[in-house]
């Protein structure tokens, strides 16, 4: 099972509940799911702006996500850009030069990149040449669970509101990082 879109997270969420014998209980739990996707979906129909996002999933070496990847998939859902949707290789090496290029309007890490983020923000910040980036300069870097950003799992769905919460909190809030 690798899924890589949240549509193919849910087929598999049927598949394994008919083959263990739990087809009703999946059934319920992708009703569930979808409610909660589609809720999102149409919370950003009709958005006029599409902020530009930079995945750091590991900071050494530097790599993100590009397409084909289910973490781009979902990024796209909540009306954003990855900066490596056009990355043919699914889990890039990032060159700093061209996330500076792109000048992302958020950055996003997973918490499981070993570091207490919260503090190494301003390191992150000092990196060379990132004072200009429009997410350092708004202070707009965000932690996200990795269990739920990282898995293509039911958690996803998790990943999927606390990304739009980042993206477009003037429709679904202000995102908070719950460990």
């Amino acid at each position: 099972l690798d899924p890589s879109e949240i549509s193919h997270t849910l087929e598999n969420i049927l598949l394994v509940g008919q083959a263990t014998g739990n087809e009703q209980q999946a059934t319920n739990l992708i009703s569930s799911l979808q409610t909660r996707i589609d809720a999102v979906v149409n919370g950003v129909v009709g958005i006029t702006s599409k902020p530009t996002v930079y995945v750091e999933l590991y900071s050494d070496p530097y790599t993100s996500v590009g397409k084909g990847t289910f973490i781009n998939s979902l990024i796209q859902m909540v009306g954003g850009q990855n900066i490596y949707e056009n990355e043919t290789n699914a889990y890039p090496d990032v060159s700093v030069e061209f996330v500076i290029a792109q000048n992302p309007d958020i950055i996003i890490f997973p918490d499981s990149m070993g570091l207490d983020l919260l503090e190494s923000f301003a390191g992150i910040k000092d990196r060379d040449g990132w004072a200009t980036i429009n997410a350092i300069q708004t202070d707009s870097l965000y932690i996200v669970d990795a269990d739920a950003l990282n898995r293509p799992a039911p958690r996803q769905v998790d990943a999927l509101e606390a990304l739009a919460k980042i993206l477009h909190p003037e429709i679904f809030g202000e995102y908070t990082y719950q460990p």
